[in-house]
């Protein structure tokens, strides 16, 4: 059985996530496999058609793919996620029709279900026929029941293989006929003298829907905004997963290129940041992608506090099949700032997408004076307290400015620590065991003494003015 494994790794052989992949070649040495390091090499693949081709002759002629990978912000690597691009660009997507194909990763488990989605739709796109997935913590490979499971994982793709088993589609393909957003003459109503907005694109090509949509945003305002095309900046390289920023915050390319003086000096010192971009394949650019891992050097901290962040979407954006709806979301509640929300020109009308974006304009002036936050969901809750268990026990020694962060700023609020909700409820334990009173609780006092507290501010509140 010929297999081919596409390592999402800007590490190359020495990723974490490759020894999974050998762990497998060791299990079944019986197979042939052929590894290729798309993030490490993909300056190489992109500018030389004789790579390209040679990786997609070779997955022609595999019978299963595994795309491995490890997560980069809730999906894939900026790299490997351009290689994606190219295979649609260059209509390369035959090589993949009805291979089986499976999905492994190794992460802390920071939403890595959307990296997974995001490759199963991917799959589901070039017509695989997607067979599961194995998401793996850095260091699970050390115990015997995920070397146990991982067998398991294995030998059943390959049973898939051999039985040419058929599996359903999960994603919808995309079908979508983008219409021609003619702006109408905007009139500048918002006054923004008092504080700064850019807008943060990973390209925006002369006379296309995206131009538009910047320009008449940017027309509501009655003071110019500033534009960022991150495709002009002097952005050299992409992440490097190397963890040098782990220490102090200091990423290991700041002299190479202008990335970490743009990230600084230019977009933490705005107050409303709008990401304008299309839509590639089922997510932003390749180009927004790598920007957004190169932010990695912040770490695990809140580095766009506070702020209003919305997005101007150009695109099937509604078919992308949710994974990116919660990806942007979760991005803003991360941050701790106020989500705007979308505004796309998928509109009927011209004019229709015109008052979405005007609207969407007002939302983000409001939100930034009345200083409106968004709500935690579960994505942010369950997210930070994953963030905070991995920083206070094994990441704590190479993020070590994460640690800082964390303990200044009360993110280690782990539930043994309050003493007093401990000891009431060692003695309500005790008390609950004898039958009348626990009767008594649960049927008369439990939920009037839940809703007393919050009924007692309800009744004191006044009108809002």
């Amino acid at each position: 059985m010929k297999i081919t494994i596409l390592n999402g790794s800007p590490k190359g052989d020495m990723s974490l996530t490759m020894q999974y992949a050998e762990f497998i070649k060791k299990k079944f040495p019986k197979n042939k496999y052929t590894t290729f390091n798309i993030a490490q090499k993909i300056k190489k693949i992109e500018s030389e058609p004789a790579e390209f081709k040679k990786i997609m002759a070779t997955i022609k002629e595999s019978d299963a793919v595994i795309w491995a990978f490890p997560l980069y912000y809730m999906l894939v690597h900026g790299s490997y996620k351009r290689f994606i691009e190219l295979i649609f660009e260059r209509k390369a997507g035959a090589a993949f029709k009805n291979k089986h194909a499976v999905t492994l990763s190794t992460s802390i488990k920071f939403f890595d279900n959307t990296a997974h989605d995001y490759i199963h739709a991917i799959c589901d796109d070039l017509q695989m026929q997607y067979a599961g997935y194995f998401s793996a913590s850095m260091n699970d490979l050390k115990q015997n029941e995920t070397q146990k499971q991982l067998t398991l994982f294995t030998k059943r793709l390959f049973t898939a293989v051999n039985n040419k088993e058929l599996f359903a589609r999960s994603y919808t393909p995309i079908n979508y006929k983008q219409q021609k957003y003619s702006p109408g003459k905007a009139k500048p109503f918002i006054d923004n003298s008092s504080y700064k907005i850019i807008v943060l694109s990973g390209g925006i090509k002369p006379k296309s829907n995206l131009e538009n949509m910047v320009n008449c945003f940017s027309g509501q305002f009655k003071n110019d905004i500033e534009i960022i095309d991150l495709s002009k900046e002097d952005i050299k390289y992409g992440c490097l997963g190397c963890c040098h920023c782990g220490y102090d915050n200091t990423c290991i390319l700041e002299n190479k290129d202008g990335y970490v003086d743009l990230f600084k000096s230019r977009i933490q010192k705005a107050d409303i940041i709008i990401v304008a971009d299309e839509i590639h394949d089922r997510y932003l650019s390749s180009t927004w992608k790598a920007f957004l891992d190169r932010s990695f050097f912040n770490t695990h901290k809140p580095s766009l506090l506070n702020k209003q962040i919305g997005f101007l979407i150009s695109g099937p954006y509604s078919q992308t099949g949710g994974t990116l709806q919660t990806i942007l979301q979760s991005w803003c509640e991360f941050h701790k700032a106020g989500n705007i929300g979308v505004a796309t020109d998928e509109q009927s009308s011209s004019k229709i997408t015109d008052n979405l974006i005007r609207h969407f304009a007002e939302r983000a002036s409001w939100g930034l004076k009345q200083q409106h936050i968004t709500t935690d969901t579960f994505l942010h809750v369950g997210g930070f307290k994953i963030f905070r268990d991995e920083v206070y026990g094994p990441l704590r020694t190479v993020f070590n400015a994460d640690h800082i962060y964390y303990k200044k700023n009360g993110y280690y609020d782990f539930p043994q620590k309050k003493i007093g909700l401990r000891m009431l409820n060692a003695v309500l334990k005790i008390l609950l065991k004898i039958t009348p009173i626990r009767k008594r609780v649960f049927t008369q006092e439990l939920i009037p003494g839940m809703v007393a507290p919050l009924k007692k501010i309800v009744n004191n509140t006044k009108a809002y003015s």
